[in-house]
């Protein structure tokens, strides 16, 4: 991911994903319980990301949770 990327952004209760760039993603993991930094929920840690949303997200409030949807563009699927 880089920014200006184009993102699919949903979120729970609306039917529609929206569409958003990506302006801004962490370079490193965002702090998390110790639990989550080995085995399988490793997986599961964050980066915090900033993503403009398109003007059929304009009723929603800032920083609502969000899921974002992105394709793997390399080879092994990462």
């Amino acid at each position: 991911l880089k920014p200006g990327d184009r993102l699919q952004v949903t979120v729970r209760g609306r039917e529609q994903a929206v569409t958003g760039i990506l302006r801004w993603i962490a370079a490193d993991a965002a702090f998390t319980p110790y639990y989550a930094l080995s085995g399988k929920d490793a997986a599961r840690l964050s980066y915090p990301a900033e993503v403009a949303l398109d003007d059929a997200a304009k009723d929603l409030p800032t920083g609502l949770p969000v899921v974002v949807h992105f394709k793997a563009n390399t080879a092994d699927g990462r």
